[in-house]
């Protein structure tokens, strides 16, 4: 009889065993039902966490521009060196610390050794935005490819975000001193108001000029101060002749403005600043969007930009053809003669031409190109670099500086064009053109 109890029980424990089983079974399985959209989700994360410690340099630099927006800036101080107004005249300490930033990361180089070819990377606002092992890549990139120059955003946006008293130099800081330490010479731009400065009728998702030319002075003051040695070059604003850059109209009388007092405080901190006038995209006069190069700069001659600027800079994009800027260059300079500046050179501070997009790939000088549609073969920019070159050998008096749009391809992503200007496909891998600029470098 004690048996029997005992083999009930045994058999109670059994069945109760494989009624919790099959709740666990149950609960498993109705989670596993919920979890595809999280696995993407997370398969998602874990592709855009990965990417930027590949061996390319172009994801990385694409990742990083897409998770910064130089608008919306934090300038938390838990975790940037800010300094505020009050405390800013200590400026011979604080480029001390800026030259020694990135001593210990960067690889070594024997900067004596680079000869400057005048030849440089158009490399935007991005760069502030890296850390140091991203920009220790990009640079040794530099030098590999034998770019002596680098093209980049000195973004008062970025650095005063919030108001006149608090700086963020922290993104800056790394990138000026890498530059340095690879023995790469820096064309900082001084550029873009913040929110705070901008006139009040700017849309928060519009660059426009500041409310005070005086306001920006003061910036490009405490910038060439700071980066004395780091950066003696500074181009004054991006592209002001478009809509785009100087919304919502642009206007050249007023850039000039800017120009003259930015051009004063610089020299006060820094009289051996080559202080640029801001490169001018290649654009026809259309009211309301844009002004022509040459108009734009006869306005600001007239306007007193003459002793305002020691090098006139042009974004020339000549594609699809070859030479379709050197005519407007060419007017340009005459307009400079014609004003008591034949002694000052043009930089191309922009110029490339993209390789891929939705629309399809283009000769020079094929007909039919449409801008924002189609592209030029990779062939076809290989080529578009010599003519750029033959055209500078064939002028030493009057082109200097090149800096190519831009290192790397931003994307794999065909819908727009303006993804595929770079010298390295967003695999990292070379095109013809990277070559071609190697061999011109070597003659």
């Amino acid at each position: 009889m004690q048996l029997h109890k005992n083999y009930q029980i045994k058999k109670i424990k059994e069945i109760c065993l494989l009624v919790l089983a099959l709740f666990f079974v149950t609960f498993a399985l109705s989670k596993l039902s919920e979890m595809p959209e999280q696995l993407k989700l997370l398969d998602g994360a874990a592709i855009s966490e990965q990417t930027p410690t590949g061996s390319s340099i172009c994801h990385a630099a694409s990742a990083k521009t897409r998770t910064s927006s130089s608008r919306n800036t934090s300038s938390d101080s838990s975790v940037s060196q800010s300094v505020t107004a009050k405390d800013s005249g200590s400026f011979a300490q604080e480029n001390s610390q800026a030259s020694t930033i990135a001593q210990q990361s960067a690889a070594t180089v024997k900067a004596e050794n680079i000869i400057d070819n005048g030849f440089g990377i158009a490399a935007g606002g991005e760069l502030i935005y890296w850390q140091q092992e991203d920009l220790n890549k990009f640079f040794q990139e530099l030098n590999n490819l034998g770019v002596t120059w680098v093209r980049w955003d000195v973004d008062w946006q970025a650095i005063q975000p919030d108001n006149s008293q608090k700086y963020n130099w922290e993104g800056t800081d790394r990138v000026a001193a890498t530059a340095k330490k690879y023995g790469v010479k820096s064309l900082g731009i001084v550029t873009y108001a913040p929110k705070w400065a901008s006139r009040e009728s700017c849309p928060d998702d519009k660059l426009c000029p500041p409310e005070s030319a005086d306001a920006f002075a003061d910036f490009a003051g405490t910038a060439a101060q700071r980066y004395k040695g780091l950066v003696d070059d500074w181009e004054i604003w991006n592209e002001p002749n478009e809509q785009t850059y100087w919304y919502p109209l642009p206007d050249a009388a007023d850039y000039t403005q800017l120009l003259k007092v930015a051009y004063v405080k610089i020299k006060e901190a820094n009289p051996d600043a080559v202080v640029v006038s801001a490169g001018l995209t290649d654009m026809g006069d259309e009211a309301g969007v844009s002004v022509s190069p040459l108009n734009f700069v006869n306005t600001m001659y007239e306007n007193g930009a003459k002793d305002y600027f020691d090098i006139m800079a042009l974004h020339p994009y000549t594609y699809p053809g070859y030479d379709y800027g050197w005519p407007q260059i060419i007017a340009i300079w005459k307009a400079m003669d014609q004003n008591g500046d034949g002694g000052k050179k043009i930089w191309l501070t922009e110029y490339g031409a993209p390789t891929d997009g939705p629309g399809k790939a283009f000769e020079i000088g094929e007909e039919g190109f449409s801008y924002g549609e189609d592209f030029m073969s990779e062939e076809a920019q290989s080529r578009m670099a010599e003519s750029v070159f033959a055209f500078r050998s064939a002028n030493p008096e009057r082109i200097g500086n090149i800096f190519w749009y831009s290192l790397c391809d931003s994307s794999a992503d065909k819908s727009t064009p303006e993804n595929f200007f770079g010298i390295l496909r967003y695999d990292g891998t070379k095109k013809p053109v990277y070559q071609t600029l190697k061999d011109i470098f070597a003659r």
